[in-house]
C-alpha cells in the first residue's frame, strides 16, 4: 500500500509517516497542495491523507480538483480543531462530486502526539 500524506506541520507529518511505516505502509509526505498534485501525476497511490489548512491552497480545493478529474481515490481528511468547522461543506462538496455509491463521514478528535 502506498499513501500520499499532505500535511504542512512537519512534526505531525513525521509522526503520521512513522506510524504508517511501522505498519509496512509506504508513505510519500508533502507539505503543500502543489507538491501533492505533482506527486499524484506521477505516482499511483492507494489513499491520500489530507490536511485542509495548507500554506499554498485549501486542502478542500485539492480534493475538488481530484474529483473534477474523475479521480475517486479515497481521501482521509485531517485538520486541527482550531480550523473553522467545515464538516458540512466537505460533505456537500464530496456528495456533489463523488459517485452516489460513495459516502462521506466526519470524525473529530484532538490529535495526541
Amino acid at each position: 500500500m502506498r499513501v500520499l500524506l499532505v500535511e504542512d506541520n512537519a512534526r505531525l507529518s513525521k509522526f503520521i509517516k512513522k506510524g504508517l511505516q511501522t505498519e509496512g505502509i509506504t508513505v510519500d509526505a508533502f507539505g503543500t497542495s502543489g507538491e501533492a498534485e505533482a506527486a499524484l501525476q506521477t505516482v499511483s497511490y492507494n489513499v491520500v491523507v489530507l490536511d485542509l489548512g495548507l500554506p499554498d491552497d485549501d486542502g478542500l480545493n485539492l480534493l475538488c480538483r481530484l474529483r473534477d478529474k474523475g479521480d475517486n481515490i479515497p481521501v482521509l481528511i485531517l485538520t486541527l480543531p482550531q480550523a473553522p468547522r467545515r464538516d458540512g461543506a466537505i460533505k456537500l462538496e464530496c456528495e456533489r462530486r463523488a459517485p452516489p455509491s460513495q459516502t462521506v463521514s466526519t470524525y473529530n478528535r484532538r490529535p495526541r502526539y
